[in-house]
């Protein structure tokens, strides 16, 4: 579930990476599946239980980004639901999910990411763990796209992302062509 910067479809580039960072640096096996809508998910969850959004309104963000940390926020309740995971999980023969949320902010002179991992347990459907990873850049050459922000503000977080992922220090280094 993704927030912020609509420049480029930080859902789809971050799921992308972090599936090849996957695939190069460990030895799992990772399922190509769908990318998952999680924000619009988590509108319907809230439509058929009746449930507000945190701040008390019923908001269906369908067609509608999600701009703030908040609107991530009030659609938490999405990775607490046992039931939604454990069938994803049937689905796909009980592997471990990798889901989270990411928060990707650009402005003139540089910009933030604040990108959370889940592991969710595809069996059980419950949370193993989590992880929050921060970045910011404040950009000293002048505008730079946002994709080339994005990669810049990400590629520091990629080895915390891996040795979460395997428990083991893992070293890398990506180079963003211009």
């Amino acid at each position: 579930m993704v927030a912020g910067s609509t420049e480029i479809d930080t859902n789809a580039e971050t799921v992308r990476l972090l599936r090849d960072q996957l695939r190069l640096h460990t030895p799992l096996h990772v399922i190509e599946t769908d990318i998952l809508q999680l924000a619009q998910i988590a509108a319907e969850q809230s439509a058929s239980t009746g449930a507000a959004d945190g701040d008390g309104r019923q908001e269906d963000v369908r067609g509608r980004p999600l701009r703030s940390e908040q609107d991530l926020e009030a659609r938490r309740h999405v990775f607490a639901n046992v039931a939604f995971w454990r069938q994803l999980g049937i689905e796909h023969q009980e592997p471990l999910i990798v889901t989270g949320t990411l928060h990707f902010t650009k402005r003139n002179r540089g910009g933030s990411l604040k990108l959370t991992v889940m592991f969710i347990d595809g069996r059980a459907g419950t949370l193993i763990s989590s992880h929050i990873f921060r970045q910011q850049m404040p950009s000293k050459r002048g505008y730079l796209p946002a994709l080339s922000l994005y990669y810049r503000l990400i590629n520091p977080v990629l080895p915390a992302f891996l040795n979460a992922v395997t428990g083991q220090r893992v070293r890398s280094v990506r180079t963003v062509l211009r």
